[in-house]
């Protein structure tokens, strides 16, 4: 059977688990490697777009899956002033993500991420399944995650006692109650910060938080999260062709309240809900196909408010550093409830594709995001 690859140039390969009899190689071609903070080019206080510069240096490559964001902020009341110890305000899981709609990434001035302004679900999304339960107490914290409380996920008051409190809310509360400022450091959740290749020397980068005759190319896991929304009422969430053409390589579903979606101070926004979900699977090109629930989370969360599913469509079921044969067709999510909606809701939707961006000896880019 003829299989289409992602890139002409793709080789067909073998997997390096039965690569049993080579030595690993030496790395001899990097000089030196320095960390180099980038300050913003905008100012945070007068504008609701805060954009980052990264000089385009010849001979000097940029890393930017080691490349850290660094926050500092408080939460204050509207007139700006510092909250009392008994107002009942807190902040949202991984908060310096939820810190940010959009985040947009250029190359030589050119536009290389998906346009989404469901950042934070995806980063959100992307923390709870990819990282294990350790990470998620350590590094992760950094960012100031604090695992949500099962069951407690609306209970948005961090001064609540014994059974109400939700102790993610209240782990994070003592670090902001009465205006303190808290620092938040982790990395960003974009397509290019995901993937490991150096970005060449004399190409500018810029962030915005709302060679010879061949090119250098970077493989990336392209993420396309979408958003659609279901009446209150309704029995049923059918979603048709919520994807068209190439097809992604795994899709992530969840869903929440549509009003704390849109933003609200009485229940939490990453509430993923289980809403007596009777049926959850996709058709891909007429065929069925069942879920798999996510990794990392327990019997208990998942019923309450981390009901998150997963669906893996790659053909050997492993999405590695290898790229898999592109496929072309529509997916229609297949979605019934048990009993009508008591409020409206939105589906959340992550699909993650396999994708190129080049870049050619006179530093344009190049990308292709049809597949």
């Amino acid at each position: 059977m003829a299989l289409e690859t992602m890139h002409k140039d793709s080789c067909m390969c073998s997997k390096s688990e039965l690569d049993l009899f080579s030595i690993p190689p030496t790395q001899v071609v990097m000089e030196k490697g320095f960390w180099e903070a980038v300050d913003p080019i905008t100012s945070i206080s007068s504008s609701d777009t805060i954009e980052f510069l990264c000089a385009a240096n010849s001979g000097v490559y940029t890393d930017l899956a080691s490349s850290y964001l660094h926050v500092k902020a408080k939460i204050t009341t509207a007139a700006g002033e510092n909250v009392d110890a008994d107002i009942q305000v807190g902040p949202s899981n991984l908060w310096m993500r939820a810190l940010f709609s959009q985040v947009e990434v250029f190359l030589n001035k050119k536009l290389v991420t998906p346009s989404s302004t469901a950042y934070p679900y995806r980063a959100y999304i992307e923390t709870i399944l990819n990282f294990s339960k350790d990470a998620k107490d350590s590094h992760l914290t950094s960012a100031l995650f604090y695992k949500d409380k099962a069951g407690k996920m609306d209970v948005v008051n961090p001064l609540a006692q014994d059974a109400n409190v939700n102790t993610g809310l209240k782990q994070r509360h003592a670090y902001t109650r009465e205006s303190k400022s808290v620092a938040m450091e982790g990395r960003l959740h974009s397509d290019l910060f995901a993937q490991d290749r150096y970005i060449l020397g004399a190409v500018p980068i810029k962030i915005k938080l709302s060679l010879q005759q061949i090119t250098a190319k970077y493989p990336i896991n392209r993420i396309d999260c979408k958003v659609v929304s279901v009446p209150r009422g309704n029995m049923s969430g059918n979603q048709p062709n919520i994807f068209q053409g190439g097809l992604p390589n795994r899709i992530v579903i969840g869903m929440v309240d549509a009003d704390a979606f849109n933003g609200t101070y009485t229940k939490n926004a990453f509430n993923f809900k289980n809403y007596d979900i009777t049926t959850m699977g996709l058709t891909v090109n007429g065929e069925k196909l069942p879920g798999k629930t996510g990794n990392g989370i327990t019997r208990e969360e998942y019923a309450n408010g981390y009901t998150l599913f997963v669906f893996d469509l790659t053909p050997d079921l492993c999405l590695g550093d290898h790229v898999q044969p592109i496929k072309n067709g529509n997916v229609s999510i297949d979605c019934r409830f048990g009993t009508p909606l008591e409020t409206a809701i939105n589906i959340v939707v992550l699909g993650e594709f396999q994708s190129l961006i080049e870049i050619d000896a006179n530093r344009n880019v190049l990308c292709d995001f049809n597949n």
